[in-house]
């Protein structure tokens, strides 16, 4: 998801999308362990969108 996507989410659905990925990340990384992983640099983009949910969620708390 490109960054203007994810703004446009409310922040509900922001954290089931944080979900979704962290549980994605964990197939990935399971799958990398028994080599059966062909697109690696799927690790990163997933650890990528997980690192601007969570800046988004941390900006959205100090705004309170």
């Amino acid at each position: 998801m490109d960054t203007k996507e994810l703004q446009a989410l409310t922040a509900a659905e922001r954290a089931r999308e944080l979900a979704h990925a962290r549980e994605r990340l964990r197939r990935l990384r399971f799958e990398a362990n028994q080599g059966k992983l062909t697109k690696v640099r799927e690790i990163r983009v997933v650890r990528t969108l997980i690192a601007r949910l969570e800046t988004m969620a941390a900006k959205e708390r100090a705004a309170r």
